[in-house]
């Protein structure tokens, strides 16, 4: 997802719903609008106070601030990356913060590892899961593969975000299945748009052997159960992906996203018989309630 792999897809947008925009604006409360003599343009101070009151509801005036978002919501992705038909899968539409704790659909759920402040580089550790391929989502081209079952996996990533940038780089290691390794090489855009906020950027994607193998692979036991050529690919760059993300309060409770994203298999990704789409769009979106 970043075909494009669950992960990329919410690391190239932004969370699923509003999660942790660690940017580092001003760390204070805010302050009355100005009054008397100073109020030149009574529209222009409208939206000022719009935007005070948007960027408060996503926890933009103090991103380390605890919060409790949750609601629902759901990405829309190739069946498995390569894939000709696509799925649903529902992910939560979260951002929970209490104290170093995190719990989003772009990280999973986690701790970070250093203390947060305004400028810092952030490192955080925590689980997020891989989705499964299963025969039946193509039973003529992945006839006599070894299905590949749902994991959780180990994710860790560091990321340094400004005002406007946010730059990630970001690790996941599946704990079963195929026991692979990918990296995920991010940079976004932010921007503040129609009373919302806007992030674009592209991402990199990078796998180990294990990874390539098994979602890209073919061995000389499946090639024969399949009648095809075994095909092995090696470690490297397999995904490039663009991917944006808007997300907008509703009122002073409620928060609204939707991301998409474009992804290309590349390398050896790009020449395996499992794959049937080299480019693949996918989608996700959610709504979610401010409890806290």
């Amino acid at each position: 997802m970043a075909g494009l792999s669950l992960t990329a897809l919410l690391l190239a947008a932004t969370p699923v719903a509003a999660s942790d925009p660690v940017a580092a604006e001003p760390q204070v409360a805010p302050t009355a609008a100005p009054t008397g003599p100073q109020v030149d343009d009574p529209a222009k101070l409208a939206a000022q106070r719009a935007a005070m009151q948007q960027m408060a509801v996503l926890g933009r005036l103090n991103p380390f601030a605890d919060r409790i978002l949750f609601g629902p919501g759901a990405v829309i992705a190739p069946d498995y990356p390569g894939s000709i038909g696509y799925r649903i899968l529902p992910i939560p539409a979260a951002d929970v913060r209490l104290g170093r704790f995190y719990f989003n659909g772009r990280d999973g759920a986690g701790f970070d590892l250093l203390p947060l402040k305004p400028n810092a580089v952030r490192v955080g550790v925590g689980l997020f899961f891989r989705p499964d391929r299963v025969t039946s989502f193509d039973p003529v081209r992945l006839r006599g593969l070894d299905e590949i079952p749902f994991a959780p996996q180990v994710r860790a990533f560091v990321r340094k975000s400004t005002l406007k940038w946010d730059f990630g780089v970001a690790a996941q290691r599946d704990l079963g299945a195929t026991n692979g390794l990918t990296v995920d090489l991010s940079a976004s855009r932010r921007f503040l748009v129609g009373g919302g906020f806007l992030s674009i950027g592209p991402t990199l994607s990078f796998a180990d052997a294990n990874f390539a193998r098994g979602f890209f692979g073919v061995s000389p036991i499946e090639a024969a159960r399949g009648s095809r050529a075994a095909y092995r690919p090696d470690a490297g760059p397999y995904e490039v992906s663009l991917g944006g993300a808007f997300v907008k309060p509703l009122g002073r409770k409620w928060v609204a996203n939707a991301a998409v994203g474009l992804g290309h298999l590349i390398g050896d990704a790009a020449d395996s018989p499992v794959v049937g789409r080299k480019l693949a769009p996918r989608g996700a979106f959610g709504i979610a309630y401010r409890f806290k």
